[in-house]
């Protein structure tokens, strides 16, 4: 499982710095260590399941938690969770943070949920202390489900590839073919799409939307997934090309490093 490499980039940082005073009482906190999430160590951070990571220094640093909030006994939508509770000594001392997956999440500077300082979906910072006032501030969180299909509008997937024609040496040639399409939101958790013919791709570029690529009809044999709110693309070796025949699209998760490019 490869580690999260946090970048500083622009559009990972977009938080409104303002401390708020919640009203009324705050929710019950895990009651104790057994039934709280487990630190699972590193993640990806490339799942629908909520995941959060917090750090003394950065995701490479040993001390800091990365598990997912709503895997405790006691963990519901909406708990509050002590950060020095699931780690102790970290409360304080958090200077970056990631949050993916189908959640929101609020982090606090009390150790009960009350004096709120941001929200983060999809969202990773590697350094609080250059990018805002939160630096070593960060006691308590707590997360809802969420996956923001509302604010979706579309997506788009770009396919290139076609067959090579000759050995793999330079003496080879490549009928390029392109596909282009367009991911509404009503097609998002239900339509298993068809690729148009059998080809083998050479080269994707996803904007705004993530999914599932399949290798056989009626999204099964699931090869791979790919996409976030921004622009991802990659291209496969020419003697290595993915066979793809159906797949299957969602609300964007994952940090989004690159803003899109096809609006």
């Amino acid at each position: 499982m490869r580690k999260l490499k946090l970048q500083k980039r622009a559009n990972d940082y977009k938080v409104v710095w303002e401390r708020q005073k919640k009203v009324g009482p705050p929710l019950s906190p895990a009651s104790d260590q057994a039934t709280l999430p487990k630190d699972m160590g590193p993640l990806n951070f490339y799942q629908k399941e909520c995941e959060v990571g917090m750090f003394d220094k950065g995701p490479g640093d040993d001390f800091g938690w990365s598990g997912q909030p709503f895997s405790g006994g006691h963990s519901q939508e909406g708990a509050c969770l002590k950060v020095n509770d699931l780690k102790p000594g970290l409360g304080n001392k958090i200077s970056a943070y990631a949050v993916t997956g189908y959640c929101e999440c609020e982090f606090f500077d009390d150790s009960d949920c009350q004096t709120g300082l941001f929200s983060a979906f999809n969202r990773a910072d590697s350094s609080l202390k250059s990018n805002g006032p939160h630096d070593n501030m960060i006691e308590s969180f707590r997360c809802k489900k969420m996956d923001h299909i509302d604010d979706f509008v579309s997506g788009s997937i770009h396919f290139e590839g076609g067959s090579v024609r000759g050995a793999y040496n330079r003496g080879s040639k490549v009928s390029v073919r392109e596909w282009n399409f367009e991911v509404k939101k009503e097609q998002l958790y239900t339509d298993c799409v068809p690729v148009p013919d059998v080809f083998p791709i050479r080269y994707y570029k996803i904007n705004g939307v993530t999914c599932d690529f399949f290798g056989g009809a009626g999204c099964t044999n699931l090869q791979f997934t790919a996409g976030h709110a921004g622009r991802t693309d990659k291209r496969f070796p020419t003697e290595a090309p993915k066979y793809l025949r159906s797949f299957k699209c969602y609300p964007p998760y994952g940090i989004m490093w690159d803003p899109r490019d096809d609006r």
